[in-house]
Parts: structure tokens; C-alpha cells; sequence
């Protein structure tokens, strides 16, 4: 999509999207993402409480 973006504006054309709006995508900050390591690093627990590597970083 951004090369569609980045095409359209330079050709001063348009780019329509479809889309229901309904699908979410959670992108963890950059800080969030540290204090989950760091908790999950940390813990002394035997099972892993979080499966953060599947996430995008801002």
C-alpha cells in the first residue's frame, strides 16, 4: 500500500481502498514492548505468559 500511496502522489492520481473496517491490528510500542521483556526475562515462572515477537514496534 505505501508504494501505492507513494505511486499515486506522484503521479497526482488517486488510490482507492476497500476494506469493512473491521479487522484490527495491534502494534505495542517500542516501551511496552521493552517492560514485557524485560517481566518475561525476569520471571521465574515455567511457562511463558507472553508471545511478543509476533508483534510490529512503533
Amino acid at each position: 500500500m505505501i508504494r501505492k500511496f507513494h505511486d499515486a502522489n506522484k503521479n497526482h492520481s488517486s488510490v482507492q481502498i476497500w476494506s469493512t473496517g473491521s479487522p484490527l491490528r495491534e502494534f505495542p510500542h517500542g516501551d511496552d514492548f521493552a517492560d514485557a521483556l524485560y517481566f518475561e526475562l525476569n520471571s521465574k515462572l515455567d511457562v511463558h505468559l507472553f508471545k511478543i515477537l509476533d508483534q510490529h514496534l512503533n
